[in-house]
């Protein structure tokens, strides 16, 4: 009987098994490889969005004179269910594992920024004290790759041949540190104050931008828009709830912002800047365009993702495709057939809280500060003060991180901290699942989805020792939008493909985002980036270019 049911179980998985649909490409079919790859993120891009507003878009185009998100849904393979499967559906995770294939617990960006055990002091995710910012006005932040614990796409590209070019460029820098990887040519990220694009010198170690960078940047001093109101590109497709009597934007200050539409434009100028200058795609081998559309995330965090706003970022970053799609099929010989584009979303973001309320659905808040007190006040009841103040060093994101100073000076365990803090957490009405680093380290995980979005966000250096789940729809205080769980309104996103050996179609499968960085070095033909663990999607693969 054992046997049977064996067979049964390995029948079914052979047939709808997620490679059951993929027929094998005919030989020599990847011998030539694309010129340029196109990788585009557009922040929190929920899975919903693109068919949500699809008749706002630009017309599919041709291959001549491609459209934006309209030609590659209906040029490419569209899996609209993908997904960022793991702990914390954030900036910083998500532009790694698309860039990586990993998963956090492997690349090691678990959080946006984590908090030193010993001293508490917060550690921004690319932050590197050993460079400098290059072409700032101001205070830059100092940053590399060095805190990503594996190689990306844009490495194995640039390992594969020699004079293969990678440029990266996003407002956020860290989306543009972790997507252009170790060994990028260029990365620039948006100076929010002078408007002005900047690096560093870990990627510039001659001390000064690129000369078409800073002409980029004069003509931006220049030509700032003035205050005014945010206008509209169309007409609404009337589902969007209504915007403020006052206008769009209002009290985001996202008019004359680089937090807009203007973003948007100022991101399109420096891809098409690199386009040109670099003379990407249009050398030898095969070079790697990533951009991140960073404005549409602070958008969706200030007014909802069903906000009229938000309706409008899409048609602002539909118009931005379109120009770079146009760009390339002019340059590149071959124009888009040998051209590869991929398009998804770091992560999603579930309704702004007043959206919730509104309509009645689960929702709640919790106060970062009066947890922490709560927490603290646990630990000092059971064992008395901390030697130094606190016991609890920082958290974040219900993360918690306990001071190993103050274990040094004391009698007091690790695990009996860990297990105050825990019990303390778990009688919160709003908190869903707990568990501790000691948990982890046993393999003892949470049950179900918890578990397995736990193992592959979890780090035992950068993650906190005490790690709270909330409720669905549940923030912190404050917070109109936030995004940090693995919940499917923040693990959900678009994922689109366009090139040659794409089949075209919409595809009902859940993927996964690692699944697109092993995908692109398929298509390649290097070795995937070094800690990647996602699979090449073989059932979108086909002979022949469409």
């Amino acid at each position: 009987m054992r046997h049977i049911v064996l067979l049964v179980c390995l029948v079914v998985l052979t047939t709808f098994g997620p490679r059951a649909n993929a027929a094998p490409l005919k030989p020599g079919a990847l011998n030539k490889a694309p010129r340029l790859i196109i990788m585009l993120v557009i922040d929190q891009l929920r899975g919903d969005a693109l068919t949500r507003h699809y008749s706002r878009l630009l017309p599919p185009g041709t291959l001549k004179r491609p459209g934006g998100l309209r030609y590659l849904m209906s040029h490419g393979a569209h899996f609209p269910q993908a997904e960022h499967d793991t702990l914390h559906g954030m900036t910083g995770p998500g532009h790694a594992t698309i860039a990586t294939g990993a998963w956090p617990y492997r690349h090691g960006i678990v959080l946006n920024g984590w908090r030193s055990r010993r001293t508490g002091q917060y550690r921004y995710c690319v932050a590197d004290k050993a460079t400098t910012a290059i072409g700032s006005r101001g205070k830059g932040r100092n940053v590399s790759p060095k805190t990503l614990l594996g190689t990306t796409i844009g490495d194995a590209i640039k390992g594969g041949a020699p004079g293969q070019k990678v440029v990266s460029i996003a407002i956020k820098d860290r989306a543009a540190v972790l997507m252009g990887g170790y060994r990028a040519d260029l990365a620039l990220w948006l100076e929010p104050q002078s408007h002005r694009w900047i690096s560093s010198s870990y990627y510039l170690p001659k001390g000064h931008l690129p000369s078409w960078v800073e002409r980029l940047n004069k003509s931006a001093e220049t030509h700032h828009p003035q205050a005014g109101k945010w206008r509209p590109l169309g007409a609404s497709d009337g589902r969007s709830s209504t915007a403020p009597d006052g206008g769009l934007g209002q009290g985001s200050a996202t008019v004359n912002s680089v937090w807009g539409p203007w973003g948007d434009s100022l991101t399109a100028r420096a891809a098409l800047g690199a386009i040109n200058h670099m003379k990407l795609g249009q050398t030898r081998g095969t070079d790697l365009l990533a951009v991140s559309l960073s404005a549409h995330d602070i958008v969706g965090h200030r007014h909802g993702h069903n906000a009229r706003e938000m309706e409008e970022m899409l048609v602002s970053a539909d118009r931005t495709i379109a120009a770079i799609l146009r760009a390339v099929a002019k340059r590149v010989p071959g124009g888009m057939r040998d051209v590869v584009v991929v398009l998804t979303g770091d992560h999603g973001a579930p309704p702004a809280q007043s959206y919730l309320k509104a309509h009645r659905l689960p929702h709640g808040e919790i106060a970062r500060q009066d947890m922490a007190r709560l927490l603290e006040g646990a630990v000092t009841k059971k064992y008395g003060p901390s030697p130094l103040g606190r016991w609890l060093t920082g958290y974040s994101k219900f993360e918690y991180f306990i001071s190993r100073s103050a274990l040094a000076k004391s009698k007091v365990r690790l695990s009996d901290i860990e297990r105050v803090v825990a019990q303390t957490l778990r009688k919160h009405p709003s908190i869903e699942w707990v568990f501790t680093r000691s948990q982890a380290l046993d393999g003892r995980w949470p049950p179900g989805l918890f578990g397995v979005q736990a193992a592959r966000g979890w780090h035992p250096r950068r993650s906190g020792d005490v790690i709270a789940i909330p409720r669905a729809f549940v923030i912190q205080k404050r917070d109109e939008v936030s995004h940090f769980t693995g919940y499917s309104h923040d693990r959900t996103v678009p994922l689109l493909f366009v090139g040659r050996h794409v089949r075209p179609g919409v595809y009902p499968k859940v993927v996964k985002t690692v699944d697109i960085a092993p995908t692109l070095a398929f298509l390649v033909g290097v070795v995937p980036p070094s800690v990647s663990e996602g699979r090449v999607l073989g059932e979108m693969l086909s002979d022949g270019s469409h």
